[in-house]
């Protein structure tokens, strides 16, 4: 059986830290994305995504799309963490709380350094520190998706779209795949599975 599929880079946000588990610096993150100029940074990248699933997705739905979710606006996110409360240190680093956003995002890709430069330079701009570091791949699994020994803060990543149950299951378990749980997109998950167990069935 051939269903419609694609291809998407991620990074993700590990929000068991408690920095990140703060809505307003993972906003803050999004906007300093300049997803167009890391696409072109980018050999693996063929165009930026609206949504966070493929548009060649049979799922997917472009009414869907909230298009502030990937504008890319490094006054926006002074602002978000302005109103926040993270503030900006002597170094030149925001902070609250004793806590400073100083990030490590961690990749297996080759084509990491390029694409992420980009973005370290818009953090900067933001008061925020990203530092990448490239670590092997079999490291770079147990780091990211041994659940509940999650070690890492941010990861970049990417991630197939596919309908067959049992690999879409692995690629889309939110809480091994972000660290996030959220119930009601665990039933949607669940109703795109019965979906899929029944064309299987007809094919």
């Amino acid at each position: 059986m051939q269903l419609p599929s694609g291809n998407m880079s991620v990074i993700l946000m590990n929000q068991k830290d408690e920095r990140l588990a703060d809505l307003a610096v993972r906003t803050a993150l999004s906007y300093l994305a300049d997803r167009q100029s890391m696409l072109t940074a980018s050999t693996k990248v063929t165009k930026p995504m609206e949504s966070c699933i493929t548009s060649s997705d049979m799922y997917y739905d472009a009414t869907a799309a909230d298009p502030e979710a990937f504008v890319f606006d490094i006054d926006k996110a002074n602002a978000v963490l302005d109103e926040a409360g993270w503030t900006l240190g002597s170094d030149g680093i925001r902070e609250k709380d004793g806590k400073k956003l100083e990030f490590e995002i961690i990749s297996w890709r080759s084509d990491a350094s390029d694409l992420l430069v980009v973005m370290m330079d818009a953090c900067k701009q933001a008061g925020i520190s990203l530092t990448m570091k490239t670590i092997d791949t079999s490291l770079f699994i147990q780091r990211v998706f041994t659940t509940g020994e999650e070690d890492f803060e941010l990861a970049y990543n990417g991630m197939t779209m596919v309908l067959r149950r049992v690999v879409t299951k692995i690629c889309t378990a939110l809480e091994t795949y972000s660290t996030y749980s959220n119930s009601e997109v665990e039933d949607l998950f669940a109703q795109m599975y019965a979906s899929t167990d029944d064309q299987e069935e007809h094919h």
